[in-house]
């Protein structure tokens, strides 16, 4: 856990203030926790760049099966993984 060693006021409407302590109260968090995600989320020093990359991603023209298909493939890999493994350490023993 990061060590918190600056200190700062923010005024708040009425509107903001429960809103913000009905959030907290709901997530088990403190009202600072979710005052520094907010920050962190709002003032990302690399969300431009994920941002790019994201659409970037988006516009790539993928070959996609349907997902019946795609979770075949996943499952055929992982225990052709599997096997590969086992194979490994047989031959290493």
């Amino acid at each position: 856990m990061p060590k918190y060693i600056k200190r700062t006021q923010v005024l708040l409407s009425e509107e903001q203030y429960e809103r913000l302590t009905r959030e907290a109260r709901s997530r088990g968090e403190s009202m600072g926790s979710l005052i520094r995600e907010a920050v962190d989320r709002a003032y990302d020093d690399d969300r431009e760049r994920k941002l790019k990359l994201v659409e970037e991603i988006a516009a790539m023209n993928l070959p996609v099966s349907d997902w019946d298909e795609m979770e075949e493939e996943i499952i055929r890999g992982h225990v052709s993984g599997l096997q590969d493994d086992e194979e490994t350490n047989e031959a290493g023993e």
